[in-house]
């Protein structure tokens, strides 16, 4: 990973920890910090992959399910 990647990373995590521990949070240690900021990074990587999956859709770039579910059973030899 690139110096200022883990610099801009590294900065992250100490604004979420000081945020966290000014707001009276119940973290315990740092590693529960590190937890807590992993998890709540994860989560908003999922969401923002949501967001931008109904954004696709909304715009006509999305397949339906069935077309979806034929092309897996296609690729496992499977019929549809």
């Amino acid at each position: 990973m690139n110096d200022n990647l883990i610099r801009a990373e590294f900065l992250q995590f100490v604004e979420f920890a000081a945020t966290k521990i000014s707001g009276g949070g119940c973290a315990q240690s740092v590693e529960d910090l590190l937890q807590q900021w992993r998890k709540e990074r994860e989560y908003n990587s999922v969401v923002d992959d949501v967001r931008q999956g109904l954004a696709d859709i909304a715009a006509g770039n999305g397949e339906s399910i069935h077309d979806v579910i034929s092309s897996i059973r296609s690729r496992l030899g499977e019929r549809a």
